[in-house]
């Protein structure tokens, strides 16, 4: 995780969408590619809570922005962050966490792997 100059930190999270699930809801967004590339920029803190076993794939279960949270108001308590961040959540099937809290979210498309000839 890259650290800016302003202790902020820029995280990249590579997912898959399961080949089972539809793309549709991300074509409208020009998104064609189930393999992808979360990008979380400017966060003032990022926690996790990773679960080190479990029964199947952990899948994310829920995304979701959380409105007037607990840790940024906390933040903000200690004078860390901007009026404008934003908690975002990712919660997996089997009880891991990720929370981010920061400044924007974006996805980038990775690239269509060619085939390999010989």
């Amino acid at each position: 995780m890259p650290i800016a100059e302003d202790g902020c930190l820029n995280v990249f999270i590579e997912v898959e969408i399961n080949s089972e699930e539809s793309l549709e809801p991300f074509r409208e967004f020009g998104i064609n590619n189930p393999k992808m590339t979360l990008v979380f920029q400017d966060c003032s803190q990022v926690t996790a809570i990773l679960i080190g076993f479990c029964t199947g794939r952990e899948v994310m279960s829920t995304f979701e922005i959380i409105e007037l949270s607990e840790l940024e108001q906390k933040l903000h308590a200690i004078g860390v962050g901007s009026e404008t961040m934003i908690h975002f959540r990712i919660q997996g099937s089997h009880g891991s966490q990720l929370d981010f809290v920061g400044g924007t979210f974006s996805v980038a498309e990775q690239k269509m792997e060619q085939p390999h000839t010989s």
